[in-house]
């Protein structure tokens, strides 16, 4: 993976999701209601992978569909957290309520 975004880190492009696990891929699906990260690991069970997201909303949560609640931080227009990764998960971020 990092062969192949070595032209987009050069060009200091920043990607919509990244994850610290090279066999973990994901993709970012943006709707009002909030953002879904389909998951799928291509290699054996990752006990902890770590997703930086790009995000401009406000996140209210990030619920992992097999694992739960998970703790974040928002920082700079980016979203981070960590999770087991085994074959597959679906990972909601709900953005906050406006006022």
């Amino acid at each position: 993976r990092n062969l192949i975004l070595t032209p987009v880190t050069q060009a200091r492009i920043v990607p919509n999701v990244y994850v610290t696990s090279p066999l973990v891929e994901t993709n970012k699906l943006v709707s009002p209601g909030g953002i879904l990260l389909p998951v799928a690991n291509y290699g054996p069970p990752v006990h902890q992978a770590s997703f930086t997201v790009r995000c401009q909303r406000k996140i209210a949560s990030v619920k992992s569909l097999r694992y739960g609640s998970r703790t974040f931080k928002q920082t700079n227009g980016m979203v981070s957290f960590s999770l087991p990764v085994d074959l597959t998960d679906f990972i909601v971020l709900t953005p906050a309520r406006k006022k």
